[in-house]
């Protein structure tokens, strides 16, 4: 009987210790999620980048490895890495818009860390304008958005039809 609980008692402790990941301060053990702005859907096999950078630069410029997301938007990033660097992640996905200005960076030395990386999806609004007014060279408009500061179109580029 004594025997049966020295066992049970060891196989219990073998089990925490193998659950009880480690990680030092030159591994990244992260979960990332790629998400679609606004509506907080994930986003399923988009291209993660794993970049580092110096400390203190806040981007990272070198990419070091690639993987994507699976159906539920998600990605595990488990690795040895340079202390000696910041490292960071950067989403990219067909009719999405690049996430490269929007790094997030990557904690090292932290267990299950986990980040999100919000996307704006692509869009457009067709828009028809109509000249009302006799046609002149002058003639200008101008668009402001997110993506395009300043969009001018002028005189002869302009489709009156």
């Amino acid at each position: 009987m004594q025997m049966k609980k020295y066992i049970t008692i060891s196989l219990f402790v073998v089990i925490l210790f193998a659950c009880c990941k480690k990680v030092k301060n030159n591994e990244i053990d992260a979960t990332i999620y790629v998400k679609q702005y606004k509506t907080n859907m994930p986003i399923a096999n988009a291209k993660i980048l794993i970049t580092q950078g110096k400390p203190g630069s806040g981007v990272g410029s070198t990419e070091i490895d690639s993987l994507f997301t699976d159906a539920n938007g998600k990605a595990t990033y488990s690795n040895k890495v340079d202390k000696n660097y910041m490292y960071y992640a950067e989403a990219y996905k067909d009719k999405y818009f690049d996430t490269h200005n929007q790094q997030v960076s990557l904690t090292r030395g932290e267990k299950n860390f986990t980040t999100t990386i919000f996307m704006y999806a692509h869009s457009y609004v067709k828009l028809h304008v109509k000249n009302v007014s006799p046609f002149d060279q002058y003639d200008l408009i101008q668009l402001q958005s997110y993506c395009h500061p300043n969009l001018f179109f002028q005189g002869l580029s302009i489709d009156t039809t």
